[in-house]
């Protein structure tokens, strides 16, 4: 995040906390926010508003709300989630952060003038934006347990961070500010979101501004069949900084045929490209699918005009040949050393076999 808009949350956060009441969902009557008999509140408040933090616990009687407060309602000051709702109805909105824990799912669209936290939690739990994501700073992974995000749409270009341990799909109505994937963290690409069409487009989404990936970052990139594969499209920039690349074959029973080519992301032109994938250092590189022994694929790192990441079916490399020096193993200083040594000896005791000693 930009320091300058961190301070600005710093200063909205210490503005406000002393005025905010805390609401709890409790769901006593029905499933709507604007119920006050669902609502367990400090103070003198009994249904949420702009200054108040609330709270959606586990152990409520229902996790599906609906928030039927109007449209132009204002923005709770912070909205926790715990593992299991559902959100529907009008949008829902924080003035500084909100926090969520999957295993979740909402069609509401979701706002926030500060934060849109997904936190991992054990054994993961997916957190499904179905509605648009609209003004937040996104990040998904908090580096203590596996966070796993798939977002559909955004109404505006947001920042987005890839955290460790955080996994992130995105769709092809998602714009993106910028992107970051920080070590530990995953951005999948083609990873058909839960209830995905047969044959729609998936796991593809724009940046308009700079794409990185740290050292110790991945992207994965699933080989579909089954629908219209997706693509990362870089607008600005991108850096690689030696991150992993993961090929993910959706069949590996009836793999892409020889020959065949995908295309994993677009950059316009082939300066906006910096650094390269690990281990794969030049085009013509080649790479194993991850489930799928025996299915390679040639990358490329597209030139001028024809600026795309590509991967092509190849056949699998052959094995090296008999006697050829690239197969045998190096030895060190000291292996080498040993080595002369026997083989010194071995030549002293022939000579003394035949009585030259």
């Amino acid at each position: 995040m930009h320091p300058a808009r961190t301070l600005f949350f710093a200063a909205l956060l210490a503005a406000t906390q002393a005025q905010a009441e805390t609401c709890t969902w409790t769901a006593a009557a029905n499933a709507n926010l604007s119920n006050a008999a669902n609502w367990s509140c400090t103070g003198a408040v009994t249904v949420p508003g702009s200054t108040d933090d609330v709270v959606f616990p586990a152990n409520a009687a229902t996790l599906s709300v609906i928030n039927d407060f109007p449209i132009a309602s204002p923005a709770f000051h912070t909205v926790t989630f715990a593992p299991g709702y559902t959100v529907g109805g009008n949008p829902l909105s924080s003035g500084l952060e909100t926090v969520i824990t999957g295993p979740f799912e909402s069609t509401a669209p979701l706002n926030s003038a500060g934060w849109l936290r997904v936190n991992g939690v054990a054994g993961g739990g997916l957190v499904h934006f179905r509605g648009s994501v609209y003004n937040a700073e996104l990040v998904v992974g908090n580096g203590t347990a596996s966070a796993h995000a798939v977002m559909d749409a955004t109404s505006n270009a947001i920042p987005v961070t890839v955290a460790s341990q955080g996994r992130l799909s995105m769709g092809a109505g998602v714009t993106a500010a910028t992107l970051d994937v920080q070590s530990g963290g995953t951005l999948a690409l083609s990873e058909p979101p839960p209830g995905a069409a047969g044959g729609s487009q998936v796991g593809s989404a724009t940046v308009a501004g700079a794409v990185t990936f740290a050292a110790g970052s991945t992207l994965e990139y699933r080989a579909l069949t089954s629908h219209d594969p997706g693509r990362l499209t870089a607008q600005d920039s991108i850096a690689l900084n030696g991150a992993t690349l993961r090929i993910v074959v959706e069949d590996p029973a009836n793999p892409d045929a020889i020959g065949f080519m995908r295309t994993l992301v677009a950059y316009g032109d082939s300066s906006k490209l910096t650094g390269r994938f690990a281990g794969l250092p030049a085009s013509g590189a080649l790479i194993e699918a991850s489930n799928a022994p025996g299915v390679w694929y040639s990358v490329s790192y597209g030139v001028n005009s024809n600026a795309f990441i590509q991967i092509t079916r190849v056949a699998a490399p052959p094995p090296p040949a008999p006697g050829n020096p690239a197969a045998i193993p190096a030895l060190a200083p000291a292996g080498l050393a040993l080595l002369s040594a026997l083989v010194g000896g071995a030549g002293l005791l022939r000579r003394r076999k035949r009585g030259f000693e």
